[in-house]
């Protein structure tokens, strides 16, 4: 910006234009290699006169190397180099391409790195330091006004008391306390906060559906004898709770006979994995001898209560009632239907 020296002299003040770039800067050495434009923070003291301060680059990373961010170094140093960092005002020579549009505001990033623009904007965990402001976006002469600004922790600020009963834990929450005039981090019990246990029925699990599977054949059956035997049906389902119940829905259809004893019948039985949970009796319903009598269909609702969460199979077997003819079903699709409902 210009600045006006003014030289008193007689007979008439004579004004002489100068103009200068504001910069306050400090000296300072390095505690470890440095690029020009990165930010960096105090690291200690060489417990000398003059140039007393040692920086490192800074990070955003920790409250210890965010929080006592300085500005940004002016040249590249080696250790143990010595140099300044400009505090407030402009350093130029940068690389400041990154950047969106100059007026990007200019946060700390990692490992002295610096972030550009409000998108970018660094969120928690991360330490937010506002290191300036970008005034030129170019790759080799970029500009950057720089006045380090560090953010506050909530615990930070002034009346805000954390740690106010000697540690913080989950769920607790952050309430007013009157007789000190200050927030606390406090239990549900000291905040005087009514809590109730409840099932939200809405939420609950109870009596909805979890999980559907099926089964199907279409290859032909047929039994002679009195021994029950697989009929080919199955399915198999892994319950996601050992009190979940499965509705079994089992569908044959054309089931028949073949010529031989008129009363002949057929047992149907449902069973899970080796064990008979449901069965069913069919009879002919036919005092005729010829080829075949066809039965309309077994159709089986079995409720059941496995108490597992392994994988279980449900199958169904039939035999003959009397040996001799047979009884069994063509190729036509047959169905079991498993459906896992929340207890």
């Amino acid at each position: 910006m210009p600045f006006n020296t003014v030289h008193f002299t007689d007979p008439a003040p004579v004004v002489e234009p100068v103009t200068f770039i504001s910069t306050v800067k400090h000296l300072v050495k390095a505690g470890e290699p440095l690029t020009k434009g990165q930010a960096v923070y105090v690291t200690g003291s060489t417990g000398q006169a003059g140039t007393n301060m040692i920086v490192g680059k800074a990070s955003n990373v920790s409250e210890a190397t965010s929080s006592k961010t300085m500005g940004l170094i002016e040249t590249d140093l080696a250790t143990n180099g010595i140099g300044y960092v400009i505090t407030e005002g402009l350093l130029a020579g940068l690389d400041t391409s990154a950047a969106g549009n100059a007026g990007d505001p200019v946060w700390l990033g990692t490992n002295g790195n610096l972030i550009y623009g409000l998108p970018n904007k660094p969120v928690a965990p991360a330490h937010l330091v506002f290191i300036g402001i970008v005034t030129r976006k170019q790759q080799n002469n970029g500009e950057i006004f720089v006045k380090a600004q560090n953010g506050f922790e909530l615990k930070e600020i002034h009346d805000v008391l954390l740690d106010s009963n000697g540690s913080i834990a989950d769920n607790e929450v952050l309430a007013y306390d009157t007789a000190s005039g200050l927030w606390k981090n406090q239990t549900a019990a000291e905040a005087s906060l009514a809590t109730q246990s409840y099932v939200d029925t809405a939420l609950s699990s109870a009596g909805k559906v979890k999980q559907v599977v099926q089964g199907t054949t279409s290859t032909a059956y047929a039994n002679s004898t009195t021994t029950m035997t697989d009929t080919g049906l199955s399915a198999t389902i892994t319950p996601t709770s050992a009190t979940s119940k499965i509705l079994v829905l089992v569908s044959h259809n054309s089931v028949f006979k073949t010529s031989g004893n008129a009363n002949n019948g057929a047992n149907v039985n449902l069973l899970r994995d080796s064990t008979v949970i449901s069965g069913s009796y069919l009879n002919s319903y036919s005092a005729g001898t010829g080829i075949f009598n066809l039965y309309s269909s077994v159709q089986i609702m079995y409720l059941d209560s496995p108490n597992t969460t392994s994988a279980t199979i449900y199958k169904t077997q039939m035999n003959n009632v009397f040996n001799g003819p047979q009884i069994g079903f063509g190729p036509y699709t047959q169905s079991i239907i498993l459906i896992e409902i929340g207890a």
